[in-house]
């Protein structure tokens, strides 16, 4: 008889369906409203990159607060969100590029309470930044040095090393900053990466006359740089080092 059997989904059925169903549409929306505060702390890196030395455009300053406001939405509206750590980070970071050093520790601070040791040097860091546009430059280049261990991966070392690169570079030590942005780029493995920061290194020295680190700096452009315009730059760049250096061969050879 259990082919005529009509079946009537019970009460408790329903309400199971409705409970997965509301569930999941919270899951829903607030992987999407971190997915947006994501997309918007990207749009505002590239934008801040871009204009590096320069204050941040209001675009960029605009996105870090969404970002802000989206992150800290998810955080207080879903406590036992999966990647809270991470956004946790992501509202400090906002905050310190908006120069807004107070609300960023108090975040780090926070973080730190939550997550012991699984952040130190994500706090650590972060803490050394701040404590560099906070004036204490010694200090923050103390710290930075401090996390340089045998403990973390290259990524981290080189991230480490462009910070502090970035800080002599605001002090006007652009030796020492070039000193550091090549640790940085010998041992990042992406050749993208490496060709960018070689470029910088190689366009900086050439502006300050150092031309054999300049010219060692453009080839390794042309070896690594995804960028047509970059290595063509480099080439023309090399050429006319060796120029300079009346070094003729080298400059026929190379055009």
């Amino acid at each position: 008889m259990l082919n005529n059997y009509n079946y009537r989904p019970t009460s408790v059925f329903i309400y199971f369906c409705l409970f997965v169903s509301f569930s999941c549409t919270g899951l829903k929306g607030y992987f999407n409203t971190f997915y947006n505060a994501e997309q918007y702390f990207d749009k505002a890196e590239k934008i801040r990159i871009q204009n590096r030395g320069d204050k941040i455009p209001k675009t960029a300053f605009d996105h870090y607060e969404k970002v802000i406001e989206k992150s800290e939405y998810v955080i207080n509206t879903y406590p036992e969100f999966k990647f809270r750590k991470k956004a946790q980070l992501l509202i400090a970071q906002s905050h310190f590029y908006r120069s807004e050093y107070d609300e960023a520790s108090s975040v780090l601070l926070n973080m730190s309470e939550e997550f012991g040791d699984q952040v130190t040097l994500e706090y650590s860091f972060w803490s050394a930044m701040i404590k560099w546009r906070e004036g204490k430059v010694q200090a923050a280049i103390n710290l930075l040095s401090s996390l340089n261990n045998a403990t973390i991966n290259n990524n981290e070392k080189a991230k480490i090393y462009m910070a502090i690169a970035e800080i002599y570079f605001d002090e006007t030590m652009e030796s020492e900053s070039m000193d550091y942005l090549e640790k940085a780029a010998k041992i990042i493995k992406d050749p993208v990466e490496k060709g960018q920061i070689y470029y910088r290194i190689a366009d900086l020295s050439f502006e300050n006359k150092v031309y054999d680190r300049a010219l060692a700096s453009y080839q390794q452009v042309i070896k690594n740089s995804q960028s047509k315009k970059q290595v063509q730059e480099a080439n023309l760049r090399s050429v006319q080092i060796y120029r300079l250096n009346d070094d003729l061969d080298k400059a026929t050879n190379s055009i």
